[in-house]
């Protein structure tokens, strides 16, 4: 365990009152582990049980003998003033976290760019409430910012609410989310050329349909069809997540694995519907894809099993909605 809070929720004005904080780094984790975990979680806890970032430190008067009734902390612990610094926050209270602080740290923490943050206000979503499905596992920080750059409905899909009304928005943006999820498994697979260890793996979206992949330690990689790959620290690895039924591959194929205009080396990602092309479309991909110098990676899950993990994030993301508009205002 590298951190632990004891904390209350008053009914009366719904104040967050932390008793305790305590939090330790671990060896084999990244220094200030402890404390950011320990500060998102209760920043998070207090979110959903307040609907405010707002927290409030209690402990003994000074001279007084200190009790779990009294409290333990009579101010804001040292370890979150010095975390927050780093993120170049402030807290103006001796005793409190207010609303606006504890949202500004937890943005910073989860990782947001300015064009996000930019992006959030325009399209008048939440980012504290995105973050939070963040944190849950909900999505990941770059399919949010996916949804927000891309897709035709951020609004709906961040809130759970997407339905297939319009049919042609909705194919649109499930395209757009099945490329969200076939780049994050690509990440996990990368990793394991790295012992596991996806902190050395990181992507951006350059377009709609096409990643940029960098690694932080020299990176070697044996593709389903293709040349093996290797990847200098820092050097860009470009990423095509394409999913589609098996027999849209098969149709698609010289589309797919056209030459492209691309300097660095190539990845295109496809579901395990690939797995089923026949005979002479597998010797064809591999024809093409020796031509045009593009390696083809597979991963574990067919197309459907994707819609049905995106299926799965927009309930969670109505549910947390729901539990939110619950939440009293006073």
């Amino acid at each position: 365990m590298i951190a632990a809070w004891a904390a209350r929720c008053r009914k009366r004005g719904l104040v967050y009152e932390v008793a305790l904080f305590l939090a330790e780094d671990h060896w084999s984790l990244v220094e200030d582990s402890g404390v950011l975990t320990g500060t998102m979680m209760m920043l998070a806890h207090a979110y959903c049980l307040t609907g405010t970032m707002r927290v409030v430190f209690r402990g003994a008067e000074p001279g007084s003998k200190a009790t779990p009734q009294t409290g333990y902390e009579p101010k804001i612990p040292k370890s979150i003033r010095h975390f927050a610094n780093k993120y170049d926050i402030a807290f103006m209270g001796e005793a409190e976290i207010s609303d606006n602080e504890g949202r500004k740290l937890f943005l910073k923490i989860t990782g947001f760019s300015d064009f996000i943050l930019k992006r959030f206000s325009e399209t008048k979503i939440d980012p504290v409430t995105t973050a939070f499905l963040i944190h849950r596992g909900v999505w990941k920080r770059e399919e949010v910012e996916l949804i927000l750059k891309y897709c035709i409905s951020p609004n709906a899909l961040l809130s759970g609410q997407l339905v297939p009304d319009n049919m042609l928005r909705w194919q649109a943006d499930m395209t757009t989310l099945r490329r969200g999820i076939l780049a994050r498994r690509a990440k996990s697979l990368f990793a394991l050329a790295l012992d596991g260890d996806e902190d050395l793996v990181s992507y951006n979206w350059i377009n709609e349909k096409t990643t940029e992949f960098t690694f932080k330690s020299k990176f070697t990689f044996n593709p389903l069809i293709g040349m093996s790959i290797t990847i200098q620290p820092e050097q860009v690895l470009t990423v095509i997540p394409i999913a589609r039924e098996y027999i849209e591959y098969e149709l698609c194929l010289k589309y797919d694995l056209r030459l492209r205009d691309i300097p660095s080396p190539i990845v295109i990602v496809v579901t395990y519907d690939f797995e089923l092309l026949q005979t002479e479309a597998r010797k064809k991909a591999k024809q093409l894809a020796s031509q045009n110098k593009i390696a083809i990676c597979q991963i574990n899950d067919t197309t459907g099993a994707l819609d049905l993990e995106i299926c799965s994030a927009l309930q969670k993301s109505s549910n947390f909605r729901l539990m939110m508009e619950d939440q009293p205002d006073d």
